[in-house]
């Protein structure tokens, strides 16, 4: 395994142990186990629902039938997405987080979670009308950033729509990488912030057979960072667009 996806899935199972929904949804007033389950999850149905708008207005996804989420959790985002797709499936690098994900499933087997510490998609080609992650990419290196780029696309349907958040740059320090410590009851743990450069974020869409259809700003990344939402169409393996 990589050795920055071992020490990222490391810290992630420990964080899925200790306090999974803060490690998610970092707001202060949450930590220690402080957030309350139906809101969490109510939180993610508001996310989704502003956002499946937003494409719905762009006349994407076409088909709704099986959607990814990537980066899962305890499955905030995935649940809300099974209200719009026929079937779902949630990947996380946490064994932690997605036991727990399972527990919470409100959906049936419809909803498949998945563990994988790899940077390659346990998928085949072509299997997905919608991928999306967020709060997730900016956490690792940026060539893995784009190594999931590219998976994102291979696993998409032609035609289908990849929709996913990282962080552009610093507004306020120089530099592409900074590491935010984590102070538990159990020790201290590390999340990285890797700034992934707009530029090379559209080179590397275009490259893995994506057409760029949007892409906007919001405040994921915090208010020292500028993070940005990227949806692209997966074009034709033939090389048309679908």
């Amino acid at each position: 395994m990589n050795p920055s996806l071992r020490r990222h899935q490391r810290d992630w199972e420990d964080l899925g142990d200790l306090d999974p929904c803060w490690a998610i949804l970092a707001y202060p007033e949450r930590r220690f186990g402080q957030w309350d389950l139906d809101e969490f999850f109510r939180s993610g149905e508001v996310e989704i629902g502003r956002l499946t708008a937003d494409m719905q207005r762009l006349g994407y996804p076409v088909n709704r039938e099986r959607a990814l989420d990537f980066g899962c959790g305890v499955g905030r985002l995935t649940q809300a997405l099974a209200e719009r797709f026929d079937e779902l499936d949630g990947v996380d690098i946490s064994e932690a987080m997605i036991a727990q994900a399972k527990q919470y499933n409100r959906h049936g087997e419809r909803v498949r979670y998945h563990v994988s510490a790899s940077a390659a998609l346990p998928f085949a080609d072509a299997t997905f009308d919608f991928v999306f992650t967020k709060i997730v990419l900016q956490h690792v290196a940026v060539d893995l950033q784009r190594a999931y780029v590219r998976e994102f696309f291979r696993v998409a349907k032609d035609g289908g729509l990849v929709v996913f958040q990282t962080v552009a740059k610093s507004l306020t320090l120089e530099g592409t990488r900074f590491e935010s410590p984590v102070e538990t009851p159990d020790g201290t743990y590390t999340i990285d912030m890797n700034l992934f450069a707009r530029d090379d974020v559209e080179k590397t869409i275009a490259s893995a057979g994506g057409n760029l259809v949007h892409t906007f700003t919001d405040g994921s990344g915090g208010e020292m960072y500028e993070s940005r939402f990227y949806a692209a169409v997966r074009r034709g393996r033939s090389g048309r667009a679908s």
